[in-house]
């Protein structure tokens, strides 16, 4: 299992804050419900079903939780940091190997399904920006959604990945 150095950390922590919320507002509306998964995720990190990602979400949670989230989408007004960030974490991922960057996508996966679900509307926008931020950050294939996807329930069903 990969051990991330305090940069890789960041990098897919910021990531993470980010395509929440693009996802959040992919239908042009926030809600306070749609914030529970990265906030119970960041809150409780320790029993996060991928423990991969768990260093991701206690980075987040030990940089303040809702501000960390804050501040990072706070720097969305300055061009350029979306591409960034999508850059960095492209080269976090593209550096693993293929079982731990198929933990990771599985991690920020769930993460953004309970995201796109939490408001209990099914809206096809946030799962098409869904799929482009997995487009952006790495080369994805119908085969490895099905795999992360298979991934994510088996972990969040408690079994051990």
């Amino acid at each position: 299992m990969k051990s991330f150095d305090e940069k890789e950390i960041e990098i897919l922590a910021r990531l993470t804050c980010f395509a929440v919320y693009n996802v959040i507002w992919a239908d042009e509306e926030a809600s306070e419900i749609e914030l529970g998964p990265i906030g119970g995720s960041v809150e409780n990190y320790k029993s996060f079903p991928i423990p991969l990602y768990r260093d991701i979400l206690q980075f987040i949670n030990d940089n303040g939780g809702p501000d960390f989230f804050g501040s990072v989408i706070s720097e969305l007004d300055n061009d350029g940091v979306w591409e960034n960030i999508i850059n960095s974490a492209r080269e976090v991922i593209d550096d693993l190997n293929s079982e731990d960057r198929g933990k990771i996508l599985a991690g920020l996966y769930g993460i953004l399904l309970d995201t796109t679900h939490a408001d209990g509307e099914k809206d096809v926008r946030e799962t098409q920006v869904t799929s482009m931020i997995f487009q952006d950050i790495t080369t994805i294939t119908p085969e490895d959604i099905k795999n992360m996807d298979s991934l994510w329930r088996k972990a969040a069903s408690g079994r051990i990945i």
